[in-house]
């Protein structure tokens, strides 16, 4: 299948066609500081490239894009600031991890919160165990009376709930099923 922006996210050809946006601008430029100071375009393009630049500016510009870049993205991605919710009366928390790969974040160490002091993890102990005990308060509940759903549809109301919520930043999401 064709991708509309591949272009753009292969190493080569996204380098020479920045190379190719540059030479344009700097033609343009150079021709019109040519007819601006009347002088000649190969005159105007030596002053061009021999033009000094004070280190400090240059190392001030540097950070300053640096900056606007980092904030510009980051603020692109307020799903990762997204941790908890509830849904079917239990509140649920999860943390964000990125795909090395595909570049994208997916929810992982999806779990169930303490009905009673909301904070610690609410699972249980072991295999056999027949309730659910809080880590941090010690609160528990049998099994039989926690209607606890299962995790893969939890998981499939919270990527609804973000689609919807966070319609902007989709691409950054990997919702897709593993199975």
């Amino acid at each position: 299948m064709f991708k509309k922006n591949w272009i753009w996210n292969d190493p080569v050809w996204s380098k020479v066609i920045a190379a190719v946006i540059f030479a344009v601008i700097t033609i343009i430029a150079t021709t019109i500081s040519a007819k601006v100071n009347d002088i000649s375009f190969t005159e105007a393009w030596n002053k061009f490239w021999t033009l000094k630049v004070e280190l400090w500016l240059l190392a001030l510009v540097t950070v300053v894009l640096f900056l606007l870049f980092v904030l510009i993205k980051r603020k692109k991605m307020n799903f990762l600031n997204y941790t908890q919710g509830t849904w079917r009366n239990t509140k649920w928390q999860w943390a964000w991890k990125k795909d090395p790969q595909t570049k994208k974040y997916r929810i992982f160490n999806l779990n169930t919160l303490c009905p009673k002091c909301q904070k610690g993890l609410f699972t249980s102990p072991g295999f056999y165990s027949r309730e659910y005990k809080c880590a941090q308060c010690g609160y528990t509940v049998p099994m039989q009376s926690f209607d606890k759903p299962y995790s893969d549809e939890i998981l499939g109301e919270i990527y609804k709930h973000i689609s919807e919520k966070f319609t902007s930043e989709m691409k950054y999401i990997d919702f897709e099923d593993d199975n």
